[in-house]
C-alpha cells in the first residue's frame, strides 16, 4: 500500500488569526464539475454553485471577516478573505475596511476555522439537499491559501479571480 507524504504548505511560525487578507482555493472532491459550467469564458453556477454561493456569503454573519472578490468554477472556489477580528501581524497590507463592533467582541478565528465552516456548512447543505448519507464529501481535504502581503500582490490576485472563468482551459483545475 502506497503511503502519501502530505506536508504542510502554511507558513511556519505564522498567526493565521491574524488581521489581513488571505486568498483561499477550495476543491471539490476528485476534481469534479460539479458547481456549473463555463460558458464562452463566462461561469453559469448550477444550483449546487448557488449553494456554495449562498454559504460563502453567510461566513460574515458568522465570523469577523470581510469576503472580497471570489468566484465560483466548477471544480473549485477562489477567495479573498480579511480577518477583522484580530491583532496585527507583520504580513498585513493595512485595514482596507473599518473594524465593526462585532469584531471588537468575537474571539479571533483563523482562516482555517472559516474555511472549515464554509466547507462543512455546505456540505451539510448539499448532503441534505441532494440526499447524499452524512460523511459523503463535498470538498476535498484540506485548501489552499496565500498571505496577501501588499497591494500589487492583492491587484494580482483579485485580477486572476475575476478573470478565472475566461482562461478556464488552461487553469490547473480544469478537467
Amino acid at each position: 500500500m502506497k503511503k502519501y507524504d502530505r506536508h504542510s504548505i502554511r507558513l511556519k511560525g505564522y498567526d493565521y488569526s491574524c488581521k489581513g487578507l488571505y486568498f483561499v482555493t477550495v476543491c471539490v472532491q476528485d476534481r469534479k464539475q460539479l458547481l456549473g459550467n463555463i460558458m464562452e469564458g463566462i461561469m453559469e453556477i448550477n444550483d449546487i454553485g448557488e449553494l456554495v454561493q449562498q454559504e460563502w456569503l453567510s461566513i460574515e454573519q458568522r465570523f469577523p471577516v470581510v469576503l472580497h472578490e471570489y468566484t465560483i468554477m466548477p471544480n473549485h472556489f477562489h477567495a479573498i478573505i480579511e480577518l477583522v477580528g484580530a491583532g496585527l501581524c507583520s504580513a498585513r497590507i493595512g485595514d482596507l475596511r473599518e473594524i465593526d463592533k462585532r469584531a471588537e467582541q468575537s474571539p479571533a478565528p483563523t482562516v482555517g476555522d472559516v474555511v472549515c465552516a464554509f466547507k462543512s456548512l455546505s456540505t451539510k447543505h448539499y448532503n441534505r439537499h441532494w440526499h447524499y448519507p452524512k460523511g459523503h464529501r463535498l470538498w476535498q481535504r484540506n485548501y489552499y491559501e496565500h498571505i496577501i502581503r501588499n497591494y500589487d500582490d492583492y491587484d494580482r490576485i483579485s485580477c486572476y479571480i475575476h478573470h478565472n472563468p475566461g482562461q478556464w482551459e488552461e487553469d490547473m483545475f480544469y478537467g
